[in-house]
């Protein structure tokens, strides 16, 4: 018996030999596997860093882009309307003698009509560009609108109102391209 005791014992001391050897082997493994672990999410986190930067900087292109897209648009709608402007200037003293040619000309002459049509032609482009000729006659002056030539004692009249438009002005949308020349009472 006591040789089976002495067996069992032995067999117990070699099977906890092996048990401690297989825990020693394992545990470096295991701790390197823990190590790996957390080399991992360190890892994973600078990558999730790295790709909100990113993203952030898209986000931010984006927003650049779309704002050059609308500046972009509004400097070209300011340049279209300066040429507008521009060309309109160049028209007007046309106008202003074709106006005259109108009121000097004769009833009878036969180029008459095809001058009131030029004229007529003309004003319908500056409407669809928005320019109007402005109504300064018996208007208070002022002085963003009218260009004042002339100051004259008009009986009846009231001191600075207009009396008189010697050459019409002209406005596009609000503002104004041409101020009207005019006689002001005093």
């Amino acid at each position: 018996m006591e040789k089976k005791i002495e067996e069992e014992l032995d067999e117990e001391k070699l099977e906890s030999e092996d048990l401690n050897d297989e825990i020693s082997e394992e545990s470096p493994e295991k701790m390197d596997d823990s190590n790996d672990n957390i080399d991992d999410v360190e890892e994973v986190s600078e990558e999730n860093e790295e790709v909100e930067r990113w993203k952030d900087r898209c986000a931010r292109l984006q927003a650049d882009f779309t704002n050059y897209k609308r500046r972009a648009e509004r400097e070209k709608k300011e340049y279209i309307g300066l040429g507008i402007k521009k060309l309109a200037m160049d028209f007007l003293p046309a106008i202003d003698n074709l106006e005259r040619a109108i009121e000097a000309g004769d009833d009878e002459n036969p180029y008459l009509a095809g001058v009131i049509l030029i004229e007529k032609q003309l004003k319908e482009i500056l409407d669809k560009h928005n320019i109007k000729a402005m109504d300064a006659f018996e208007k208070p002056f002022d002085p963003n609108f009218h260009h004042a030539v002339f100051v004259e004692e008009v009986e009846g009249v009231e001191p600075g109102i207009v009396t008189e438009v010697l050459q019409k002005g002209y406005m596009m949308g609000d503002e104004v391209i041409r101020p009207a020349m005019v006689k002001v009472s005093q």
